[in-house]
């Protein structure tokens, strides 16, 4: 219901203009709708509104990641956190960035505190997985099985790996 909720916050704007604290769900709403210029916007005006926020930072950053923008993400994912230093979705965000630059130690360290060891293996399996290095994706993803026999995720991937690789 994304273009539902979208009226409703654009109907608020209209009604007051000079209301408050709309642009940050519109631009989250934006972006899930794949509006990307609109979240554009919608976040440039957030940040003007309460650029202090670390949410809104979280989701920015997140944001620019998404849209290949990685040291923009990097930078703004790393003032979300001195925001807020334990930010759980700034610090898996910040993982997800680092971790696609190739900086996977400091993704693997970020990840583990925010998610746990065995996650932490998963998602550096899955960047690795993402930037082409099968091996080394195997490798994480059977650790984080072994790990926790619970990340399903990791083993289906890892078979559909190894039957591609035998």
């Amino acid at each position: 219901m994304d273009d539902e909720a979208i009226g409703q916050y654009l109907l608020a704007r209209n009604l007051d203009p000079k209301v408050k604290g709309v642009a940050h769900p519109l631009a989250v709403l934006y972006d899930r709708a794949g509006k990307m210029d609109a979240a554009e916007r919608e976040y440039r005006i957030a940040i003007v509104e309460q650029g202090d926020n670390a949410d809104l930072l979280s989701d920015y950053g997140y944001f620019l990641y998404s849209r290949g923008k990685h040291e923009e993400a990097e930078s703004t994912l790393r003032s979300a956190l001195k925001k807020n230093p334990k930010h759980h979705q700034a610090t898996v965000n910040l993982g997800l960035v680092v971790g696609a630059r190739g900086n996977y130690d400091e993704a693997q360290k970020l990840f583990a505190e925010a998610i746990g060891p065995a996650a932490a293996l998963h998602n550096i399996g899955m960047l690795k997985l993402r930037a082409g290095d099968a091996v080394g994706a195997m490798e994480n993803l059977k650790g984080a099985s072994s790990q926790d026999p619970s990340l399903n995720e990791s083993r289906e991937v890892l078979a559909k790996l190894s039957n591609q690789y035998r």
